[in-house]
């Protein structure tokens, strides 16, 4: 079953959607200042206090001694904690950011829905839009309009010609 929903303007979660949003950029915009004065090329990495990057062989043999072991789940080089490039990236990137408003929604959809499988969540226009493919019926939160499907995908469809 495929539902789709927008989120109410007025309420809290609206707000730390984008709240998260402009975290989201300015961890971001910390981390590629990052990269560059120290030389990663890091085209993927997690926004966590541990550095975990993807690197490349060269970076691998240079950092050899400030890395685990082992590459996480999916496939990124993680810094020791007490490496220097790691306490660096704790005073110059994370410790630069919100924590709770950086991962204000990453969650949003735990305790709303049961046995949810895919789910998006995302904006357009001043929107915010989702989609969930669940395997039982669901009930929405109160933050949240339904929209039919039809639109949701017109939606979808201006946002692609426009991206």
């Amino acid at each position: 079953m495929e539902i789709a929903f927008k989120v109410n303007q007025d309420s809290d979660f609206y707000k730390k959607y984008f709240e998260a949003k402009n975290e989201k950029q300015k961890f971001q915009d910390l981390a590629i200042l990052f990269f560059e004065k120290h030389g990663l090329s890091a085209k993927k990495y997690l926004q966590t206090k541990r550095l975990c990057v993807q690197m490349t062989q060269e970076e691998l043999n240079k950092f050899k001694t400030d890395v685990l072991n082992k590459t996480n789940t999916v496939g990124l080089q993680g810094f020791k904690i007490n490496s220097e490039l790691n306490k660096i990236w704790l005073q110059d990137v994370y410790n630069k950011i919100n924590e709770n408003v950086l991962k204000g929604v990453d969650f949003w959809w735990v305790g709303c829905f049961n046995n949810c499988g895919n789910y998006s969540l995302w904006d357009y226009n001043k929107e915010v839009y989702g989609m969930l493919l669940a395997n039982d019926k669901v009930f929405l939160p109160e933050n949240t309009t339904q929209i039919k499907m039809s639109e949701y995908y017109k939606i979808v469809e201006e946002y692609n010609n426009e991206h």
